[in-house]
């Protein structure tokens, strides 16, 4: 399914075209999606560049683990990775979900798709009444219902028998691709502008903005952390896999627990993405580049409050850190008022993000304005040798680069600049 959504970016299925491919002849295509391709060919183009978008997306986000997000021996998608029902065939499937409704939705507000045009969202009660709704949003809605059935489709129609293995891995893809296009639309955001002499907003023109796709990626990233096991019951539904000794209250099937409504599921384990395996899809992590620096060091975790929409901060006892799992531990969550940006906490916690020492602090948008999370990650993290190179050691060599230095403005009128040799250490897991 993934190869044949990502291959939609290059067919030419236009009205018109001469020696155009058919819609019944891409490969990956399952006969509803190919029936819904007939329909909307305008339409195709659009689903694969937002496939491809999250094949991007999916690759930033994990650049620095053992699974990069890697398209095997160049094939331009996931290969036979996402057919284990794992954390990453929950990421990817709800990426390329996401990434489909997001571009579809933005060219409609374009122009660009025959049958949808800007977003008819009514105002939200978040927008002053005093400025002008109106403007040409991002058409989410109808980005969400297209996703949904050209998408969802393929695993409508397999007819697994209920209670099989394919069946509960149908479920799992269903919940997933929900899941990306829901927090989409949760993510999607009045948008304004300001209209006045010397941009004095004397009025305001608001409408409906979707998230980037960057956005999106590292909400995802988020859910993928901290996605549900889940295991299909006599009944063939789909519900979350319990310790033992703890009843069961999450059940999906029925009625949905609200909460995991935005959680990605999955079935199995992930493979071992240490070493190649084509059968499973899996290249290893022998040439990745990685960190060679000394492993071990100390943080302060940090927890926080809202109190009147001020964010109050309490440092707590220094942490040693020297395993992934104990660095993604301290992770400390940021809650602030939805009136909040995200240049506001920044500010108002500082220390959050010029810490000394080798950790890298950002804050990531997640499910709304009120909840920001700060993840710390740097060389000691998942992109160390010694955690990327799986044990192997890894070999290491300078390379040397030119760049232009001490530039000076001569009279008249050049600048004139040196040439430095820029010496870095370059380290390749073995």
């Amino acid at each position: 399914m993934l190869h044949g959504v990502a291959q939609l970016s290059t067919a030419n299925l236009l009205a018109g075209s001469s020696a155009r491919p058919t819609c019944l002849t891409l490969q990956g295509l399952s006969p509803g999606q190919a029936r819904i391709c007939e329909l909307f060919r305008d339409h195709m183009p659009a689903v694969g560049a937002g496939a491809k978008a999250a094949i991007a997306e999916c690759q930033h986000q994990f650049r620095h683990e053992r699974w990069n997000c890697s398209t095997p021996y160049g094939s331009g998608y996931f290969g036979p990775v996402h057919k284990i029902g794992s954390r990453e065939a929950a990421y990817t499937y709800s990426i390329l979900s996401a990434g489909v409704t997001h571009e579809i939705g933005r060219r409609c507000r374009l122009g660009l798709l025959q049958s949808c045009g800007c977003s008819q969202a009514p105002r939200p009660s978040t927008v002053n009444e005093k400025w002008t709704w109106g403007g040409c949003g991002d058409n989410i809605e109808y980005g969400y219902r297209f996703s949904r059935d050209f998408i969802d489709v393929r695993e409508k129609e397999e007819g697994f028998p209920k209670r099989s293995t394919d069946h509960g891995r149908s479920l799992m893809n269903r919940w997933n691709n929900e899941v990306g296009r829901r927090l989409l639309k949760r993510n999607t955001r009045p948008k304004c502008k300001c209209h006045g002499v010397s941009g004095s907003c004397n009025m305001k023109t608001c409408w409906m903005q979707l998230p980037t796709m960057r956005q999106m990626g590292a909400i995802l990233l988020g859910k993928y952390h901290t996605a549900k096991r889940i295991q299909i019951n006599t009944r063939g539904n789909m519900q979350i896999k319990t310790q033992p000794g703890k009843r069961d209250r999450e059940k999906s099937g029925g009625r949905k627990n609200r909460a995991l409504q935005t959680e990605l599921v999955f079935l199995d384990d992930s493979p071992d993405y240490c070493i190649e395996n084509r059968v499973q899809g899996t290249v290893g992590t022998t040439g990745r580049m990685c960190s060679a620096q000394t492993i071990g060091f100390s943080l302060n975790v940090t927890e926080t409050i809202t109190t009147y929409g001020k964010v109050n901060t309490t440092r707590g006892k220094k942490n040693e850190i020297h395993t992934r799992s104990q660095l993604w531990s301290t992770c400390a969550d940021v809650r602030v008022t939805s009136n909040q940006a995200h240049e506001t906490v920044a500010t108002n916690v500082p220390f959050l993000l010029n810490r000394d020492g080798p950790i890298v602090h950002w804050l990531s948008q997640w499910e709304d304005d009120a909840y920001y999370h700060v993840l710390k990650i740097g060389s000691h993290g998942s992109e160390s040798c010694d955690f990327l190179c799986c044990g192997r050691g890894y070999n290491s060599y300078t390379k040397e680069t030119e760049t232009k230095c001490r530039c000076k403005f001569q009279w008249c009128c050049r600048v004139v600049c040196q040439t430095c040799v820029n010496q870095t250490q370059v380290d390749i897991c073995k």
